[in-house]
């Protein structure tokens, strides 16, 4: 039995039930107590981690962005001494959730074993105003079009399952006009130059509306994996993106279409305007270098977790 299981909850992400009560229960056969905030409470501003507590953190993707963050302010030299984390994906794509091999939907039980833990590693972007950080991906070409296009949209109630539809729609309508962008990009083994209509530099498998851009990767691992796709194959990403909409179970291979490269740190320069960050939009780029590498520790976050 554990002592005591902090529940970070962010009550708006998706439309799916997860009430405050629902958690407690939920968790409470797990805990002698369970401590509760909400990052849409006042106190979460002056909510400090006690690192002997694991947490139950319920949301989507940015809800798992706002705990690096509060982690970073309070502790800049990780990696913290501190209990795992237990991912409950209430949000949109959950697409971390699927880099840590979370199985079923949080409607029920759960099932977790806290001695299987991964350490998540994430990015960190150089030359930029402010030292950035990514657990996501960041990147030029579609993906930041695709943000700069939802930045003047209301929001709206649609069901996630509507909504990644949607995006999956708009996705299909920026890939065919976006123009490519020239990019000149320094690995660990390799410089590539080129024209691409998408690259991204990612830390977790799938991205956007769930799309497997880099199957091989993992947040624990010491890698990013670098996805471009270049202004001639436009058609067959446009094509692959039409097929996940209509349904077809066995869509062609996204690595038919993408060059993918592993490493631990890059330099990148682009002759576009924009980036993007996770799912923050970033403007006035000035073409100027940007470099990455990967944190040298982590994030501890359970694996395999399983709701019934």
């Amino acid at each position: 039995m554990i002592q005591t299981i902090q529940i970070i909850h962010n009550p708006n992400a998706g439309k799916a039930n997860h009430s405050k009560e629902w958690l407690i229960g939920m968790i409470a056969r797990f805990a002698n107590k369970v401590r509760y905030v909400s990052t849409k409470d006042k106190l979460w501003n002056s909510f400090e981690f006690n690192p002997e507590h694991p947490i139950l953190l319920a949301g989507g993707d940015g809800t798992v962005r706002k705990v690096f963050e509060k982690l970073k302010q309070s502790n800049d030299n990780l990696p913290l001494s501190m209990s795992p984390i237990i991912l409950c994906p209430c949000g949109k794509a959950n697409n971390i959730a699927k880099s840590l091999n979370i199985r079923g939907n949080p409607t029920g039980k759960i099932d977790f074993d806290l001695s299987k833990v991964d350490d998540y590693h994430f990015g960190e972007i150089k030359n930029t105003k402010d030292e950035q950080f990514f657990i996501e991906s960041f990147g030029f070409g579609v993906f930041p079009e695709l943000l700069k296009g939802k930045r003047s949209k209301p929001k709206t109630s649609y069901t996630s399952e509507v909504k990644l539809q949607l995006a999956l729609h708009k996705l299909i309508e920026v890939v065919g006009k976006i123009e490519a962008q020239k990019l000149k990009i320094k690995t660990d083994q390799f410089t590539v130059k080129g024209s691409f209509i998408l690259a991204e530099v990612m830390k977790i498998k799938h991205m956007g509306p769930n799309l497997p851009l880099a199957p091989a990767n993992s947040p624990g691992s010491a890698w990013f994996h670098l996805v471009l796709i270049s202004e001639d194959r436009r058609d067959d990403f446009s094509n692959y993106l039409q097929n996940l909409l209509k349904g077809v179970k066995t869509p062609s291979p996204v690595l038919d279409f993408i060059t993918s490269i592993k490493t631990s740190k890059l330099k990148l320069k682009s002759s576009g305007m924009y980036y993007h960050i996770d799912d923050q939009f970033i403007e006035n780029y000035q073409g100027g270098r940007l470099e990455s590498l990967v944190s040298n520790s982590g994030i501890p976050f359970v694996k395999n977790v399983s709701y019934i």
